[in-house]
């Protein structure tokens, strides 16, 4: 049976592979310098299963997404892009995992 954590994982690679044509790969939490800009969402999901669901990346990827979803290569993203597009991947994530939930119920 796949673990929950392959799950989200799974979910979130269709998520940014659907919305922004990128690929990701699984992998261990990385090793962050202190010093690495990082963005996060995060999400409460509340029903039958209740949690916080946390979306986490560096400010590098965050741009890059943000770049894709606003069409917008020119570096003329503000930092509202940035956290629009987190917190849009970061709701993604949440709608499709309360209605996974919702589903099992």
């Amino acid at each position: 049976m796949e673990s929950l954590n392959e799950h989200l994982g799974a979910v979130g690679e269709s998520i940014w592979s659907q919305t922004l044509g990128v690929s990701l790969t699984p992998c261990e939490a990385p090793d962050v310098a202190a010093a690495t800009p990082m963005v996060q969402g995060q999400v409460q999901v509340t029903g039958q299963w209740q949690g916080t669901l946390v979306l986490q990346c560096s400010l590098r990827a965050a741009q890059r997404a943000a770049a894709v979803m606003f069409d917008r290569h020119d570096g003329s993203l503000t930092r509202d892009d940035v956290c629009d597009t987190v917190g849009e991947l970061t709701n993604m994530l949440g709608g499709t995992v309360k209605a996974m939930v919702a589903s099992d119920g």
